[in-house]
């Protein structure tokens, strides 16, 4: 008992710093970990209470000191351990013991002795522990919205990587679509919600200059197109059509076109891709594909 009163404050001492940091701390293992401490520590008194033997010599001195024998028991049993002839001075001394025995009380031979300090420590801080375990732990609801948290993110990943795939494949969106296949993987990695969101501002601003940046080059290279046509037309077009129509009229005056004016107006094609090719590709190789076909009859 002696053993478990001096261990307990240490056993609860540590079970309560354990549920503090619970407390304090994202550390959802802290609470399980202290209940385990207090469970082993038990477990680990109950055996040795159980398995040790206590030494006679021991039992002998505490029973002299509870009884005040004047060490009757102590030297009644070093006297039976002695290779001394069993004279009358030893049967009296062990006649004596036995006397003792028998009338004894083992709780006035035994006497049970408290450890003021350690008992006291002990006292206050198991229900401290206890009480905190038992109460709502604010960290509970801190990692409950950290996980709502999560979803949300892995939800708005699983949206960019989604348009990302669309994105990879249209003409001319690799970059974008790469662009979104990064942001996603940096949005799993994010610690909270804050950051994720950072993140998406931050990527918005990007794809939005790029587009920004994409559509005035389109802009110019429309322009400068619809330009060249208006102070040179296409065969069959006049300078106030548009792009449009103009490529209409040409494709309206192909059967009554020669081989050179089909070359030549292949090659005006091809000129005009080449002057789309940095701004808008698209129109750079459709045009590309109208002048194949020119030359192909």
């Amino acid at each position: 008992m002696a053993t478990a009163q001096l261990v307990a404050p240490l056993v609860a001492i540590g079970a309560l710093a354990l549920v503090l940091l619970g407390r304090l701390t994202d550390a959802p293992w802290a609470e399980p970990a202290a209940v385990g401490v207090v469970a082993v520590a038990l477990l680990a008194i109950v055996g040795y209470a159980a398995l040790r033997r206590v030494p006679d010599s021991v039992v002998a001195r505490a029973a002299d000191r509870g009884m005040q024998t004047k060490d009757a028991f102590s030297t009644s049993l070093e006297l039976a351990d002695d290779d001394v002839a069993n004279d009358d001075f030893t049967r009296r001394v062990h006649r004596r013991a036995a006397d003792l025995a028998s009338t004894a009380d083992a709780g006035q031979a035994v006497q049970y002795r408290w450890y003021r300090t350690p008992t006291a420590v002990a006292a206050v801080a198991a229900p401290a522990a206890l009480v905190l375990a038992l109460m709502a732990n604010p960290q509970d609801a801190a990692r409950e919205q950290r996980e709502r948290d999560r979803d949300r993110i892995e939800a708005v990943a699983d949206v960019l990587e989604a348009e990302a795939e669309r994105l990879g494949e249209q003409p001319d969106a690799e970059a974008a679509a790469e662009r979104l296949k990064e942001l996603a993987e940096q949005l799993r990695q994010a610690d909270d919600l804050d950051e994720a969101e950072e993140l998406l501002q931050e990527a918005a601003a990007e794809l939005r200059e790029n587009a920004g940046d994409n559509l005035l080059a389109q802009k110019a290279a429309s322009e400068g197109l619809q330009r060249s046509l208006e102070n040179t037309p296409l065969p069959g077009a006049t300078a106030d059509q548009t792009v449009a129509e103009q490529m209409d009229a040409l494709a309206e005056q192909l059967p009554e076109m020669s081989e050179t004016e089909l070359q030549e107006a292949a090659e005006r094609l091809e000129a005009l891709a080449d002057t789309q090719e940095a701004g808008d590709p698209a129109t750079a190789d459709a045009l590309r594909e109208a002048a194949e076909a020119m030359r192909a009859g």
